[in-house]
């Protein structure tokens, strides 16, 4: 996937109300978090709107086919959050830097990439 996505997703994420400032270590960890499609996906999704799945694949029609399973990707992954309630669809956002993204991927203790990303967020 090109740079330029992440690029994009960086400058997304620093419209957040902790932001996410540019650099190269944050590129680098922008292509561990939201690896293939999902940065792509990120770009599209906001941080203080709740999207229903039908409602994401209208901001994504070239993506509708997976979009479900990159969400529930993105949400393992700590990326996105995701909430149903009885009887109403499911909901998904983004996940901004703090709190969000930096800390939930950790959550579950067993992330195999948590070595290659502690040390990361450590020099950011």
């Amino acid at each position: 996937m090109a740079d330029d996505v992440y690029e994009e997703l960086a400058k997304h994420l620093d419209e957040a109300y902790a932001g996410a400032p540019m650099s190269e270590t944050l590129i680098e960890i922008l292509h561990i978090l939201y690896p293939g499609d999902e940065a792509e996906v990120a770009c599209k999704l906001g941080f203080y709107e709740n999207l229903t799945l039908s409602q994401c694949e209208e901001r994504l029609p070239e993506k509708a086919d997976g979009l479900a399973g990159l969400l529930d990707s993105m949400a393992h992954r700590g990326t996105v959050f995701t909430a149903q309630k009885p009887g109403e669809e499911r909901i998904y956002r983004l996940l901004p830097s703090v709190v969000g993204y930096v800390e939930a991927p950790f959550l579950s203790g067993n992330r195999p990439d948590a070595k290659i990303l502690a040390p990361l967020w450590k020099s950011t």
